[in-house]
């Protein structure tokens, strides 16, 4: 029997607004990426370093999310692999990760869905990682002010690794001598 479970997240229309909130403060801090995106239909992040997440707004107020997080997705690397599919329902199952072949993607840890006001997934027993997801769990003011600390804070050592443009005028008017 297949466990089908209501998920105590953020409101669709919350991880909206902090979707939007994540892709205008990391474009303001890092410029435009590849990895973070919106779509005709939703959103799409990634951090760069294995985790991803898709958003898909479909009609009639749904949506389906899909995605992995490396470090908490325990439904992922096992063997035997997980089987994710049972109870998923059926207008759910077109948007289920695959690939460019159009076969099922195996390395995904979570999949939810956002139906008649709430998220929805199927309790597989390990972990999904959706605990870990900010854009699933950040719906107050607070939670993005420290979303945006923290996003300051790594721009900041981002910059910090870069070469100091100093440096280089010093380094041609010591050549210019």
């Amino acid at each position: 029997m297949t466990n089908i479970v209501i998920r105590q997240l953020a409101p669709l229309d919350d991880v909206m607004l902090t979707a939007r909130w994540f892709l205008i403060t990391s474009t303001v801090l890092f410029g435009v990426s590849r990895r973070d995106r919106v779509e005709p239909h939703g959103a799409y992040h990634e951090d760069g370093g294995g985790s991803w997440l898709h958003l898909l707004l479909l009609d009639g107020d749904r949506a389906v999310v899909t995605g992995v997080d490396r470090d908490y997705s325990e439904t992922v690397g096992g063997e035997p692999r997980l089987d994710q599919h049972p109870g998923i329902p059926e207008w759910v199952l077109p948007f289920i990760p695959r690939e460019e072949d159009g076969s099922p993607l195996h390395w995904w840890g979570y999949l939810l869905w956002w139906e008649d006001g709430v998220w929805w997934s199927v309790d597989h027993g390990p972990d999904d990682g959706v605990r870990a997801v900010e854009i699933l769990n950040s719906s107050t003011r607070r939670a993005r002010m420290d979303d945006l600390n923290d996003m300051i804070g790594v721009a900041g050592d981002e910059h910090l690794t870069e070469d100091d443009p100093r440096e280089e005028l010093e380094a041609d008017a010591a050549a210019m001598r």
